[in-house]
């Protein structure tokens, strides 16, 4: 549970930084897209989340609308399919213009294969131009490298959730493990090391 939590504070920091750099647009793109708490913008999320992820995501987000959001003229509408592969064809039919689908939203839950087949219809912004190099510097380069598609296709999607996964082990257990096994913890360090 503590690694979903921590996936869910990753996202939703993920979140509110693009929401936070829509308020820090260029210098002259500031005046054609300045806040204002009196007409305030509406960015939808679309996300997969469901049960106690889905209420401390709704959390989030709730907390974010009643301080910075008012403050600034931010008002971010969470939106959940219920899990991750109904979210992928749902964004995938608002990409299309299927029938009935669902306006895009402005931010969405995805995998890189199902980022892929939208960016490929041009409905991805590269996000490059909304972050310095020392803001892309806390992500694992290869990290980076991935959500890009492997290519020089621009930064599509950010990795929140994958740039957060930790392996946490008890010393105790941990002793015992290695004793019974033979096992040195200097064996994970990598994660294909554990396998």
């Amino acid at each position: 549970m503590k690694k979903r939590e921590g996936g869910i504070l990753a996202w939703a920091a993920a979140v509110f930084l693009l929401v936070g750099m829509a308020a820090g647009c260029s210098r002259s793109e500031e005046a054609r897209y300045q806040l204002n708490p009196k007409q305030p913008v509406m960015i939808t999320v679309w996300n997969y989340y469901n049960g106690q992820t889905k209420q401390a995501f709704d959390n989030l987000v709730s907390r974010f609308n009643e301080t910075v959001g008012t403050e600034m003229g931010i008002i971010v509408d969470s939106v959940s399919y219920g899990d991750v592969n109904q979210l992928a064809e749902e964004a995938y039919n608002s990409a299309i213009g299927r029938l009935g689908a669902d306006a895009m939203p402005n931010l969405f839950a995805a995998y890189p294969e199902n980022a892929y087949r939208i960016d490929v219809l041009g409905k991805l912004v590269d996000l490059n131009q909304y972050f310095s190099e020392d803001e892309l510097k806390v992500y694992r380069a290869d990290f980076l490298q991935d959500c890009s598609f492997g290519g020089n296709y621009g930064l599509k999607i950010l990795p929140v959730v994958r740039s957060t996964e930790n392996l946490f082990l008890n010393k105790t257990d941990w002793d015992r493990f290695a004793g019974d096994t033979g096992v040195r913890l200097d064996r994970l360090s990598t994660w294909e090391g554990g396998g």
